[in-house]
């Protein structure tokens, strides 16, 4: 009987020890992978067109944080297309026809049809203008 509980307890330890070598080979292959993640990001992405409604190639488009005065800049593709990633949480506030920075605080003109921010009254009505929001 001796013999069998040994038999039985070197049977465990080794199933043991094979479980763990896999557990740390797994871990090992799938480190670089996990460390690679990007947690607490975001982006922004979107295409910049004039107010005729096409497509700006090349433009340059900033966010940035209102919180911590960091921007971050990407260029539009041929087709107007842009994306800024890894942003870090906080507000992002620009205008949407001059790019002026905007303080959270000092938000006062925004267009809820368009869902667009303005530095000042007179961008925000020739904007509207524009669009046909208000007459000219």
């Amino acid at each position: 009987m001796t013999r069998t509980m040994n038999l039985l307890n070197c049977k465990f330890a080794k199933s043991i020890c094979i479980g763990f070598s896999l557990f740390a080979l797994l871990l090992l292959v799938a480190a670089p992978a996990l460390m690679a993640q990007t947690g607490g990001t975001g982006s922004i992405e979107g295409t910049v067109t004039d107010p005729t409604g096409a497509v700006v190639a090349g433009a340059s488009v900033t966010a940035t944080n209102t919180s911590t005065g960091v921007n971050t800049t990407a260029t539009a593709t041929g087709s107007g297309r842009f994306v800024i990633s890894l942003l870090q949480p906080g507000t992002y506030i620009a205008c949407a026809v001059t790019g002026t920075h905007i303080p959270l605080d000092a938000l006062r003109y925004w267009s809820v049809d368009l869902q667009e921010a303005y530095a000042t009254p007179a961008i925000a009505t020739k904007r509207l203008q524009e669009k046909g929001f208000v007459p000219q």
